[in-house]
């Protein structure tokens, strides 16, 4: 958390330097853009363990894998949070849910692999059943507390 807050600050600096108020909105626009990236960025160099919840396997890859390379490169711990067992994963009426599952784990293990990406955490709830209850909570509060991510 105070990455991002670190970075915000960052950005509200350049949009105060800027004196926002006197440019057109063509330039206003550029600096607003200017100033978010910036704080970004910042956010992002300073964090040295990024912790990703995903609700499928792959979900994070699809969504962010550039992102997760990036950090990765840049000497950042990320770990991975599966919620659910990917077990509804396609449309193939041959294929039965324990073994989409079984492809699902290996996909992702090895898009981890490839993306630097060095520990999986698998919640294993069923796919298409997860419900925000108190054993989810718990397990990612537990999750959570011990890698103490400067961004989720």
């Amino acid at each position: 958390m105070w990455c991002i807050l670190f970075g915000l600050r960052g950005a509200h600096m350049i949009l105060e330097e800027a004196n926002i108020k006197d440019l057109d909105y063509e330039e206003a626009y550029k600096t607003i853009l200017r100033a978010e990236s910036t704080g970004l960025n910042r956010a992002f160099e300073v964090a040295q363990r990024v912790l990703c919840i995903q609700p499928h396997p792959d979900d994070t890859d699809l969504a962010a894998g550039g992102l997760i390379a990036r950090l990765v490169e840049g000497g950042c711990d990320i770990t991975y949070v599966t919620m659910t067992d990917g077990s509804i994963g396609t449309f193939d009426p041959e294929t039965y849910p324990e073994k989409i599952t079984s492809i699902r784990v290996s996909e992702q293990e090895e898009a981890a692999k490839i993306l630097g990406v060095k520990r999986l955490i698998w919640m294993n709830y069923g796919d298409s059943s997860l419900r925000p209850t108190m054993d989810a909570r718990n397990r990612l509060i537990t999750v959570i507390r011990e890698i103490q991510p400067h961004i989720v």
